[in-house]
């Protein structure tokens, strides 16, 4: 699933989804971000983990057959990625913008992996700790998914 081609969105920029993977690792699978993709939350093309890519690979576990809640927080060297309950710590993605692709979901590529999107979204600026903590308590309460 794709939107229509967007407009520059630079660092710091944040990205949420809530995702399962239920089988296959042989591509990336993408959460919240660019097609093409410049920049994106997305499953690694690895069983059981998740990356975020701004023009360098940065994995973080993410266990596959499991809902999880994902946020994605662009900004260089001080990025980082807060699956559950779970932070990180500092990654380094990349500095590629969000521009010129449209937005997507799900594997981009020939292969096909299965799983199941709840939610996703882009915003600009990078989320706060209290963001995207309250964000992943949300989609995992009772006035979101309930997982």
């Amino acid at each position: 699933m794709i939107s229509p081609t967007i407009t520059t969105l630079a660092q710091p920029f944040s990205a949420s989804g809530v995702y399962i993977r239920t089988s296959g690792a042989a591509s990336f699978d993408l959460i919240a971000g660019g097609r093409n993709p410049n920049s994106a939350l997305m499953m690694d093309n690895t069983s059981n983990f998740a990356t975020l890519y701004a023009g360098t690979v940065t994995a973080f576990g993410a266990t596959d057959n499991v809902l999880h809640s994902f946020q994605g927080i662009f900004n260089g060297s001080s990025s980082l990625m807060y699956r559950d309950t779970s932070t990180s710590g500092a990654l380094n993605p990349g500095t590629n913008n969000l521009s010129g692709s449209a937005l997507g979901v799900g594997s981009w590529s020939s292969t096909s992996d299965s799983y199941t999107f709840c939610e996703t979204g882009v915003w600009s600026g990078a989320f706060s700790s209290g963001d995207y903590t309250a964000l992943g308590a949300n989609q995992h309460g009772t006035n979101g998914y309930n997982f």
